[in-house]
């Protein structure tokens, strides 16, 4: 038991969120204050510490995600950390301090932190067994579904070891089998891409400034792979899953899409590739104020939550069309090659949906 409740919390976002939980439960969940590193002050985050609201019921929680500039200086507001206040730094791994730029983890804050309270540092890239092992538990504790020894391995395999991207594609797998129990190693191989196999990415910035001449080029290149029928629904799968992560970007700030996947895209990398180190996304809420205030200014890039929304509409629905398709190449390809002219805005999603639904026949397409 830590002296005093105070927490880092930093690494993938599975098991950072399940301690998360661990301590709400704990302290309690009806006086919680949420701060945002890379917007509030850290004045905010010290009158949060001192201040006391005579209304509030039970013990106060204090979540800082992320660090705002000179948080070093929260090392001397510790001491109001206690019975009746709870302090929880999440994901400040990427965080620097002074001109020097001396790493987070290094300051006198995490060091106090680790004397007095408690670190939590869960890896995001880890060795292919762990890997394989945590991917099975996850998948039964998350999503009750049972994930094949096989399956395990592919998965891990294709994600090479990272946790986060593991972690969105076993809610993919969940929602793919829908009531059945079992993950399979054949679930695995039509769902999940490799990828450093096909450009995932260029499509989704595509996509993202209705780009369609540039989002059919991609296609067109994908036209020319042998057996392109097999990497369609995993093409769908990972555009899912980024549009996934944008939206989840999306609710905790504004964050548009160009600057979004310029951090995401550390996730196509290996780890001995990389340059910088593995983005997680429960790094995503510890942005940097530097980079929160470059987005503000195109603002004309920003996508809302309800366009992301009618786009993972457009995606779902395709991912079930193909699946009820089954293995035809020409019908296969005029769906996606609909769905990316519908993503970019040259056919309507009503109309799309009517096309495809099996009422009206095949939509031809525009291009």
């Amino acid at each position: 038991m830590p002296k005093k409740p105070v927490f880092w919390v930093n690494g993938n976002y599975y098991d950072c969120r399940t301690v998360i939980d661990q301590i709400l439960e704990k302290y309690g969940r009806n006086n919680v204050t949420i701060l945002d590193g890379s917007s509030d002050s850290v004045e905010r985050v010290f009158a949060n510490l001192v201040e006391t609201d005579l209304f509030a019921a039970g013990t106060k929680v204090i979540r800082l995600r992320g660090l705002p500039p000179d948080y070093t200086l929260i090392v001397d507001y510790l001491k109001y950390v206690g019975k009746n206040r709870v302090l929880i730094i999440e994901a400040p791994f990427n965080r620097t301090a002074g001109a020097r730029k001396t790493s987070a983890s290094k300051t006198n804050l995490f060091k106090a932190i680790k004397k007095d309270g408690k670190i939590y540092d869960f890896p995001v890239i880890i060795k292919t067994d762990k890997a394989r092992n945590w991917a099975i538990t996850v998948s039964e504790n998350e999503n009750k579904k049972k994930l094949e020894s096989n399956a395990a391995d592919l998965l891990v395999k294709l994600k090479h070891c990272n946790l986060d991207q593991i972690f969105l594609e076993l809610d993919k797998l969940s929602t793919y089998i829908g009531k059945r129990r079992k993950i399979t190693v054949e679930d695995v191989s039509r769902c999940v891409l490799d990828s450093n196999e096909f450009n995932v990415w260029s499509l989704v910035d595509h996509v993202t400034d209705s780009n369609l001449q540039e989002s059919i080029a991609v296609l067109e290149d994908l036209w020319r792979q042998k057996n392109f029928i097999y990497l369609l629904e995993p093409l769908v799968g990972g555009l899912i899953a980024r549009f996934k992560l944008l939206l989840f970007a999306r609710e905790i700030g504004g964050i548009n899409a160009k600057t979004m996947f310029s951090y995401l895209s550390e996730f196509k990398k290996k780890a001995k590739d990389s340059k910088n180190p593995p983005v997680s996304t429960y790094n995503i809420r510890s942005l940097s104020s530097f980079s929160y205030s470059k987005v503000v200014k195109d603002a004309h890039l920003r996508m809302g939550t309800v366009r992301i929304t009618e786009i993972l509409d457009v995606l779902y629905f395709t991912q079930n069309s193909l699946r009820a398709l089954g293995s035809v190449p020409a019908s296969s390809r005029l769906l996606i090659t609909n769905m990316v002219e519908t993503l970019c805005g040259r056919i309507s999603v009503r109309d799309f949906f009517g096309c495809h639904s099996g009422r009206n026949g095949m939509m031809v397409s525009t291009i």
